[in-house]
């Protein structure tokens, strides 16, 4: 009986021991986790800077929803503006830096907030006209 009541006692403790490892697995997903499925655009904001004289030549802000992005678990992302064709490509992320190309454009950056219902990534690209150097700085903000 005592055998029995010993077995039953340590079966029990086992069971709820992997019962939690489960649900620890769930409560803590990785970024390559929370990436997956599809994102619409909340607002898109960016600013081009002359670096010669640190002045601001442009900026815009789009509010959205007006573009998606959909990440799937293989590396595949399909991007789409509201009413337009759906374009196929690939998207790596490599800890909080993402890089999507689709249809010979590429999007991406720094992650700064990536949750089970908001992404935020922050890109920069720095580039010469004749003999000016300009920086653009561009800010993403999606939701699920």
């Amino acid at each position: 009986m005592k055998k029995l009541l010993m077995f039953a006692a340590i079966s029990a403790v086992t069971l709820v021991a992997c019962k939690k490892d489960d649900d620890d697995d769930n409560n803590n997903p990785t970024n390559e986790q929370m990436i997956l499925g599809t994102w619409t655009s909340v607002v898109i904001e960016g600013s081009t800077y002359d670096n010669t004289n640190s002045d601001t030549v442009a900026s815009y802000s789009i509010p959205g929803p007006f573009y998606t992005l959909t990440f799937e678990a293989n590396g595949v992302v399909k991007s789409q503006f509201v009413g337009d064709s759906t374009y196929t490509g690939t998207y790596t992320l490599n800890g909080n830096t993402l890089v999507a190309i689709t249809d010979g454009d590429t999007v991406g950056g720094e992650i700064s907030t990536l949750t089970s219902n908001k992404l935020i990534f922050e890109e920069t690209d720095t580039y010469t006209e004749g003999s000016v150097s300009y920086t653009d700085k561009s800010y993403f903000e999606f939701s699920k």
